[in-house]
């Protein structure tokens, strides 16, 4: 079917033709339409606009599409030695998808978000001096604050986690120190994550790491960790400096072992 489109502001035809299922498709069968600058007859030549649809003959214009001016960016127009031409439904297809997706995203709505409004806790970085283009032997991240109670301090711990994985993103050592003897915590299982901050994904190893603890925090942390407590937390950052000092030789040790197996070709660890 034909109709004259003049009246829609210059020479054309509207068309119109039933559509086979179109897998994907928002419909799968129906009347299409569509407009091209010359006769849509079977192996006609020319350019076929795309358009979403209009209001005109009593179409329904797509909502969020512009339909004021043909999209370039949508034309089906084959080269002209190929002695084909676009397929009107797969034109009008491409067109009414493309319609679609731009409705949607003018739905999609932003919030600013701060790491404020996750949690009240504060912290500071620090580094150890040392030989220029070398990696800082520690890095120090000072946590203040109040931990909440129980699940409540989840978005607590997120923060934690946050911190600290930025600064060794920024400022990477091998040996991570958390203080945390300005930081108030009494009890949360979430805390524990903590456990986790230098852990490899690849190699299954952990960086060295060590907490310093304070009377906020000493004993929740104690009952938290467990067996874990000791091999992590100490009362100073002396203390820290040397436990992560042993870790590292410990790491470094590990990461020799690992290294082979992780070789192409090598035989498969069958240990365990």
């Amino acid at each position: 079917m034909v109709r004259d489109v003049r009246r829609h502001g210059g020479a054309g035809r509207w068309c119109s033709a039933w559509c086979p299922p179109v897998v994907g498709a928002a419909h799968r069968r129906g009347w299409r339409w569509w407009a091209a600058t010359g006769v849509p007859r079977h192996g006609a030549q020319g350019r076929w606009w795309l358009r979403s649809h209009a209001p005109v003959g009593g179409l329904a214009r797509m909502r969020g599409a512009d339909v004021s001016e043909p999209n370039p960016a949508l034309h089906l127009t084959p080269p002209a030695d190929s002695r084909l031409a676009a397929h009107p439904v797969m034109a009008v297809q491409v067109s009414y998808s493309f319609g679609r997706k731009r409705a949607r995203m003018g739905n999609v709505r932003l919030r600013t978000v701060t790491y404020s409004d996750l949690s009240a806790l504060r912290h500071e970085v620090a580094v150890v001096d040392g030989p220029q283009f070398q990696p800082p032997e520690f890095l120090v991240v000072r946590y203040f604050g109040s931990y909440r109670d129980g699940s409540e301090g989840t978005p607590d711990a997120k923060y934690i986690l946050a911190a600290s994985a930025a600064a060794r993103e920024a400022w990477w050592s091998r040996c991570t120190v958390l203080d945390f003897r300005e930081l108030v915590y009494r009890w949360g299982d979430n805390m524990a994550w903590v456990t986790q901050i230098g852990r490899d994904g690849v190699t299954k190893l952990q960086w060295p790491l060590a907490i310093v603890v304070g009377d906020g925090c000493r004993d929740a942390l104690r009952s938290l960790l467990r067996d874990e407590y000791a091999g992590l937390c100490v009362e100073s950052l002396d203390e820290a400096f040397t436990l992560c000092r042993v870790k590292a030789e410990e790491h470094e040790r590990q990461l020799k072992q690992w290294r082979p197996r992780a070789e192409p070709g090598a035989a498969p660890d069958t240990a365990g």
